[in-house]
């Protein structure tokens, strides 16, 4: 009796042991696999982070010339603006908060005309990188007081706007000066 009890215990020890080896096995696997996502990733956010460093780096300064683009508007037409043969004051709506709704669009809007940026005679487009679908989701119930252009993300890159919200002010064809939305009353003027 006692030598069937130890080798019950034994080969319950066994078997114990060989489940705990597969644990550690499939543990080490799902680790081995989280590291590789973990690679991919960093690759990933690294590859982004240079292209934004890119854009930016070749974003228009102040007294340079605005590129031009072309894109599709919200109603369905297209929206084109001509860069350096753009007459007058135009200002560059860069508002893509598609994925939070209608209030991050009245707040952007709200902060842009009571601001010195604003003027009344000025060309406004707002730009959203998302497409139209989207747009027309989050702007529900909201009537936007100038053009909007969707699928616009040539025109996020051409101006280096890529991390957030902001307004691009253009006057006669040159870029005058950018500024992140939403502005507020104690920032300093535009230099």
């Amino acid at each position: 009796m006692v030598g069937r009890a130890a080798l019950t215990t034994g080969l319950l020890l066994v078997a114990a042991a060989g489940a705990g080896a597969w644990k550690v096995h499939a543990f080490a696997r799902a680790n081995r696999e989280l590291d590789i996502r973990a690679r991919r990733c960093a690759t990933l956010l690294a590859e982004t982070a240079r292209a934004a460093r890119e854009a930016r780096a070749h974003s228009p300064r102040p007294g340079s010339p605005a590129p031009s683009f072309t894109v599709l508007g919200l109603d369905g037409g297209t929206l084109v603006f001509r860069g350096a043969a753009e007459p007058g004051p135009v200002r560059l709506i860069f508002a893509d908060a598609a994925s939070s709704g209608a209030e991050p669009w009245l707040a952007l809007i709200r902060s842009y005309r009571a601001s010195r940026v604003h003027e009344p005679e000025a060309k406004v487009l707002i730009l959203a990188a998302a497409g139209p679908e989207r747009t027309r989701e989050a702007l529900r119930g909201v009537v936007p007081p100038w053009p909007v252009g969707v699928h616009a993300a040539e025109a996020y890159a051409a101006y280096g706007v890529l991390d957030g919200a902001a307004v691009v002010m253009v006057e006669n064809g040159l870029v005058a000066g950018r500024r992140t939305l939403p502005i507020r009353d104690d920032e300093l003027p535009l230099p």
